[in-house]
């Protein structure tokens, strides 16, 4: 018999099933897809599917758009109050939000903390 990997399967041992990659991204380094398929090109001859995932923080849409979501933007407030463009990941009438995007510290001025005036209000606009 053989496995998906068109090699002969020992005898005894079962053919490797799919594997499912469902990374996150790898901060500063590299994006949830791009660790997806980093990971699945380890596994030669492996029925691999994969589904790069976010927890709502930076790489959130682009791992949304890897899995077939289509990239749009909104005007949002920012969490000091600017206007700003923020991307989300639309697919039929099912949304991806990046909290990040509008609401992250990387949008903060010179990305210092600011818990007594920054806000979230962007994200829910």
């Amino acid at each position: 018999m053989e496995c998906a990997s068109h090699r002969r399967k020992p005898e005894g041992e079962h053919c490797p099933g799919p594997v499912l990659i469902a990374p996150d991204k790898f901060k500063g380094s590299l994006t949830a897809p791009e660790v997806a398929n980093a990971l699945a090109a380890g596994l030669p001859g492996v029925e691999v599917r994969l589904a790069p995932i976010a927890d709502g923080g930076d790489g959130t849409v682009d791992a949304a758009i890897a899995t077939g979501y289509r990239r749009m933007q909104a005007r949002v407030t920012g969490p000091v109050g600017a206007p700003l463009a923020a991307d989300f990941a639309l697919l039929g009438d099912q949304a991806v939000v990046e909290l990040a995007s509008a609401s992250g510290l990387a949008l903060l001025p010179t990305r210092e903390l600011a818990p007594m005036t920054a806000s979230s209000f962007g994200t829910e606009s």
